[in-house]
């Protein structure tokens, strides 16, 4: 008794769907034929796999045709998405450029800012020296008024001695107290 067919009826319904899958979704016309059904597998199974592999060779062909339209597309898209790509490393190359002189610019700020404080120290010194020196000039100035005063007295006090003049003597602590 000779083997029953249904065994490759899978493999044929497999086949019979990418067929009309094949039509519904491709715009070019592929002449498919499903192969013939082996009646008998003892002397029919090798044309039918021979007629599977035929169809399932014709039913891929496209994809291998870099003319197709789908193909030149794909190619377009390719290069597209490579233009992208060439973008968006030139885009990263600029941030991480922008990167690098932002942090020079913190850099440059902090140093700013270390340079703000020192002078503002320097500022508080010389506040405290001037501070110091007006109270020193002050002294002296004070000190130089009590010695010009008391010199002052004395000359003419010098003068009347050298000269044996009777006049009264003038007191210095009188005239400090007058200016």
């Amino acid at each position: 008794m000779a083997p029953s067919a249904v065994p490759f009826e899978p493999s044929y319904t497999a086949l019979k769907n990418l067929r009309q899958k094949i039509h519904k979704h491709t715009t070019t016309s592929v002449n498919l034929t499903l192969p013939i059904r082996p009646q008998d597998l003892s002397t029919d199974s090798t044309p039918y796999l021979d007629g599977a592999i035929g169809m399932l060779s014709d039913s891929t062909a496209f994809l291998y045709d870099d003319d197709a339209p789908w193909a030149v597309r794909v190619a377009e898209v390719k290069r597209g998405v490579d233009r992208v790509d060439a973008k968006v490393d030139e885009v990263k190359t600029q941030v991480d450029e922008v990167k690098t002189q932002v942090d020079k610019v913190k850099t440059q700020v902090d140093e700013v800012k270390t340079q703000v404080d020192e002078v503002k120290t320097q500022v508080a010194e010389v506040g405290t020296q001037i501070r110091s020196l007006e109270e020193r000039l002050t002294d002296q100035v004070d000190d130089a008024r009590v010695s010009l005063h008391n010199h002052t007295a004395i000359q003419p006090n010098s003068l009347r001695k050298w000269l044996d003049d009777p006049i009264e003597p003038i007191l210095a602590p009188a005239l400090v107290e007058d200016c």
